[in-house]
């Protein structure tokens, strides 16, 4: 009887604690931790802002883009005010890089890195990550490659991109899926679709010559105009019909 009491105990606890999980409101969190920034609490603000990123995702999995893109922005916005804020990201980015180049890392790890040095402006910290990955874990690298590739190829490292890319061609479909499926967004939106539709535009263009420079530079000319033909046929902008003679 001893023994099923305990169990019993242990099967309630543990579902007031799945319930408490799921019924945190991490949205919430964030408001009331940007609430206490804007009040001056900026200690109090970098505290729930730490477990936050160690530990939202453990409460509400639906966060995970959020945790590395606005969640950040957030951080940012209290370091400016709050230098203690700016020392505790960047020691939270460089544990999770000696994490990686110990090899105990693994392709999340990689993903917290690559937005912690987006958000701190230094993404060659990511490139000397990913090339130090590519050396001693080549089966990790090829994970994490996805993470890198933006990266890699705005910063013209033209020899990882050789050495990663696949079809450039089948490159410039994921770009103009993408850009089509923002059209079709841009064109249902009742608010700033002028900016939206401005903004898919650029991003667009700007991507399409990244992949038509990475192109030339792998003397993969053929393909290039290919690229560049079938970017005109999506956008006739004069930067896509400048970017090749």
């Amino acid at each position: 009887m001893q023994l099923m009491k305990i169990l019993a105990l242990f099967l309630v606890l543990s579902f007031t604690n799945l319930l408490s999980a799921e019924t945190l409101d991490m949205q919430q969190y964030m408001r009331d931790t940007e609430a206490l920034a804007k009040q001056g609490e900026y200690e109090k603000a970098l505290e729930r802002t730490l477990w936050f990123h160690d530990n939202a995702l453990k409460h509400q999995p639906s966060m995970s883009g959020v945790r590395l893109s606005f969640a950040l922005g957030d951080w940012m916005d209290l370091a400016e005010k709050y230098p203690a804020a700016l020392k505790a990201m960047q020691k939270v980015r460089d544990e999770k890089t000696d994490t990686l180049k110990s090899g105990r890392g693994n392709f999340n790890l990689f993903m917290d890195v690559n937005a912690l040095n987006r958000t701190l402006k230094e993404e060659s910290k990511t490139i000397d990550l990913f090339r130090l990955i590519d050396e001693k874990q080549p089966d990790l690298a090829k994970i994490c490659w996805i993470v890198a590739k933006p990266v890699v190829i705005k910063n013209k490292e033209f020899d990882l991109a050789d050495k990663y890319l696949g079809n450039l061609l089948t490159e410039f479909d994921v770009i103009k899926e993408r850009y089509e499926m923002m059209v079709s967004r841009s064109d249902k939106s009742k608010v700033g679709r002028a900016q939206l539709k401005s903004m898919n535009e650029n991003r667009l263009v700007e991507e399409t010559l990244l992949l038509i420079e990475t192109a030339k530079a792998l003397n993969e000319v053929d393909t290039a105009k290919e690229i560049q033909k079938r970017a005109l046929g999506l956008l006739d902008d004069r930067r896509l019909r400048k970017a090749l003679p």
